[in-house]
């Protein structure tokens, strides 16, 4: 019943960094979420990603090629709350492993272009309260802003290396990657501490 079946190092995201991570994502900031168990498979369901505001195709290329080192065409999926797929897309079937791809509507490709293929799709992920508690009180918290309740979500890792596993490989992505912030739980890690940090 759930993908978060690795790892546990007792480092969870809580309400207590919803404000500060919206405040990260709203100014444009590409922030490394690390919380809970790591997912099981190759995917980044919210436990192990790289997260961002799909604001414009800027920082999809920002993440891909400055961050993940992979080809600028590959593409990013969206996390979005459960009852928002009808809305943003052209699905009814909900996506809480990432497993299906859905036509983006006309507000997704205006609003949130970094997470629409060139085939004008997405292959989403749809979460509830109960499946991911933080990331939909985030989601939530974004829409009072004025913003899309979407993000864009990548796995945290640099292409061809396997994804971040333990607290002290998040802190190695922070500081060899072109990530601005790391959230490890509830601590919020910036590139300048992880360079210190390695001194």
């Amino acid at each position: 019943s759930s993908p978060y079946l690795g790892r546990d190092y007792g480092l969870c995201a809580t309400k207590k960094s919803v404000t500060t991570m919206v405040d990260d994502l709203s100014a444009g900031r590409v922030v490394a979420l690390y919380t809970g168990r790591s997912e099981s498979g190759p995917r980044a369901l919210g436990n192990r990603s790289i997260l961002a505001i799909p604001r414009n195709e800027e920082i999809r290329l920002r993440v891909s090629e400055h961050i993940k080192r992979r080809e600028a065409y590959r593409p990013i999926a969206p996390i979005i709350r459960a009852e928002d797929l009808n809305r943003f897309f052209d699905g009814t079937q909900l996506s809480p492993y990432m497993t299906y791809a859905y036509l983006a509507k006309a507000e997704t490709a205006e609003r949130a272009p970094a997470i629409v293929h060139a085939d004008g799709t997405s292959r989403v992920q749809t979460i509830t309260p109960g499946q991911h508690p933080f990331l939909h009180t985030v989601l939530s918290a974004l829409e009072e802003r004025g913003e899309v309740p979407m993000l864009l979500n990548t796995s945290m890792n640099i292409a061809g290396q396997t994804m971040v596993d333990t607290p002290d490989d998040a802190r190695q992505f922070l500081a060899e990657t072109d990530v601005d912030v790391l959230y490890l739980g509830d601590q919020r890690l910036t590139r300048s501490y992880s360079r210190m940090s390695l001194t």
